[in-house]
């Protein structure tokens, strides 16, 4: 038979970023990395250092910029620290129910989640405008950063399929 220990206390707590009731559901996203956490809402994005003292507070709209297009509105984000490479991964959707539907990505400069970040903005349905894209998944390695994001019908919420994209890990964390 096998023993489970267990789980150890937390070294320390605190409360992270609270929802402003602005938009529901708020779709809680958080990664810890090794000398802060950043977290994010449907509304904002926090970065704490690992006590919790408050470092960096900004709206999604702000983060993205111009990245974001037609009606400004971002959701959906998912964010990761990857540990081997000392950088920080965010990725989130923009304009739902539209044409102009976009997977944003960005992905941090240094070890630094309040410096500087390479962002990008990659249309859902260029083609043919028929689909949006919606909450995904976040995953890496070595080599690739990967998204998956759940397409719906343009105009609506009718689940249409699912999209793998897949990105070049270095390339994404070079310059433009």
């Amino acid at each position: 038979s096998s023993r489970r220990a267990a789980s150890p206390n937390p070294a320390t707590n605190f409360q992270a970023l609270l929802d402003n009731n602005t938009f529901s559901p708020p779709s809680i996203a958080a990664a810890a990395g090794t000398n802060a956490l950043m977290v994010a809402l449907n509304t904002e994005l926090s970065v704490q250092d690992r006590s919790g003292v408050p470092l960096f507070t900004t709206t999604l709209s702000n983060f993205w910029g111009s990245q974001i297009g037609v009606n400004g509105r971002v959701f959906g984000s998912k964010m990761a620290y990857d540990p081997s490479a000392d950088r920080w991964i965010f990725t989130a959707c923009a304009n739902p129910q539209s044409p102009a539907s976009s997977l944003l990505l960005a992905v941090s400069a240094t070890s630094d989640p309040v410096g500087t970040w390479f962002q990008y903005s990659i249309p859902i349905d260029s083609t043919n405008n028929l689909t949006w894209g919606d909450v995904g998944g976040l995953g890496f390695n070595d080599d690739w950063i990967v998204v998956t994001k759940n397409l719906r019908a343009t105009g609506g919420n009718t689940f249409s399929r699912s999209r793998i994209y897949v990105f070049n890990k270095a390339a994404l964390m070079q310059s433009l």
